[in-house]
């Protein structure tokens, strides 16, 4: 077994405004190493639910779950970090928006009742993303310049912080 490269601490804490308001906390994170065929990745994810929507918390932990799918399958199937871009960022947001929508579908919620937001890095030997998702266009940034851009629905992505190590 291979011996970590990363260490890492992680903490979750409600907010005042939700001890007021009797609600539970919203936001979900992970945190993972993964081994592929060719180099080790450290995933890392952290979404907050939207306290305005009646079942963030669900999409919080969706949308934290999904990512996580998604970057490790990546990792796992031995593509390259180098290789990355907005295409495949869009694959994993629909992915998370698919797997969201047939969980409202099947509460009779509207996915928006489960709005969260995203902030998701893949780092690697040479090669490291940040994305985040909020509200309206994804983006991707090489080396400190942007690539690609593009809308997607109401959602944001932004890709960024892909350089070499």
């Amino acid at each position: 077994m291979k011996a970590r490269r990363w260490t890492w601490a992680a903490a979750r804490s409600i907010g005042t405004s939700h001890i007021k308001a009797g609600k539970a906390c919203e936001d979900f994170g992970a945190c993972l190493e993964i081994t592929g065929s060719s180099e080790t990745v450290l995933i890392a994810v952290a979404s907050d639910g939207a306290g305005s929507a009646c079942h963030s918390r669900i999409g919080s932990w969706i949308t934290t779950r999904a990512f996580v799918h998604s970057a490790a399958g990546y990792v796992k199937a031995g593509r390259d970090l180098k290789l990355f871009s907005v295409e495949i960022a869009q694959e994993w947001i629909e992915d998370i928006r698919t797997r969201i929508s047939a969980v409202a579908s099947r509460a009779d919620a509207k996915p928006r009742d489960f709005a969260a937001t995203l902030v998701g890095c893949l780092i690697g030997k040479e090669c490291s993303f940040l994305s985040t998702l909020a509200t309206a266009h994804l983006c991707l940034k090489q080396k400190g310049t942007r690539v690609g851009t593009c809308q997607h629905g109401r959602r944001k992505v932004n890709t960024q912080l892909r350089h070499s190590l």
